[in-house]
């Protein structure tokens, strides 16, 4: 695969940055568990593990917005609306891209990175590619950083280097309607599918990684083998 998406567009320099709240040497200081009840010196913060595939929790902690530093101590907080405008929300530590769209905006650490979208694509739908098994094959073939055992990183250059997703290919119409409509409606799905329901999950997925590879001109029935590579231990590591 890698070989055949060599020549491939990559995303655009905008498409990811890295916005989070960096909370420096005061990390105990500024990140509460809890914060007093109408006190607006304090806001929801999102940590990484608050996203997983096509799911953003609601989040746990509490950001003292402006924090009141000693000399010595120092951290970065940005605006607020710096965080409430990014739609995709991308897991940074973890061994492939991890993308849900970023509902209950608010304040977010770096442990997440920011996607801003994709121009004429639905954000359901770089959500699918995101958590594409091919992309997290290729990420994993190309980032020394994702097979490190402990602390596996996403890094920014890392997903600028992904191949960009095939605009073009999304409106296609098949006997069921245009790809790209198609594909947001199964990521909706996916968003509320409990992990209980792991026949029915695996099922949609395998649906969308068929979609994804269509659209890089890649043969769908190759679904099902790149998906258990990249989810089943013992076969990624081959």
């Amino acid at each position: 695969f890698g070989a055949l998406l060599a020549d491939r567009p990559r995303f655009e320099a905008k498409t990811f940055t890295d916005p989070g709240v960096h909370t420096g040497n005061v990390s105990k200081k500024i990140i509460l568990d809890d914060a007093p009840l109408g006190d607006e010196r304090f806001e929801r913060v999102r940590e990484g593990r608050d996203i997983v595939p096509f799911g953003c929790a609601s989040p746990r902690k509490w950001l003292w917005v402006e924090p009141s530093l000693d000399p010595g101590e120092y951290c970065t907080i940005r605006a607020l609306a710096r965080y409430t405008g990014v739609p995709i929300l991308v897991r940074q530590t973890a061994d492939r891209p991890i993308a849900a769209r970023h509902t209950e905006r608010t304040y977010f650490r770096n442990s997440l990175l920011a996607c801003g979208g994709v121009g004429g694509v639905p954000d359901t739908v770089v959500v699918a590619f995101l958590n594409s098994a091919l992309y997290a094959w290729l990420h994993r073939k190309a980032a020394m950083d994702a097979n490190q055992k402990a602390f596996p990183q996403v890094k920014i250059r890392h997903l600028q280097s992904l191949p960009a997703i095939p605009v073009e290919a999304l409106s296609r119409s098949t006997s069921g309607g245009r790809v790209s409509d198609l594909m947001d409606v199964v990521v909706q799905e996916l968003e509320t599918i409990t992990r209980d329901d792991e026949e029915r999950r695996t099922d949609r997925l395998l649906t969308l990684e068929r979609y994804v590879l269509e659209a890089f001109d890649l043969p769908a029935e190759a679904a099902t083998l790149l998906w258990r590579a990249v989810n089943d231990p013992m076969q990624a590591r081959s």
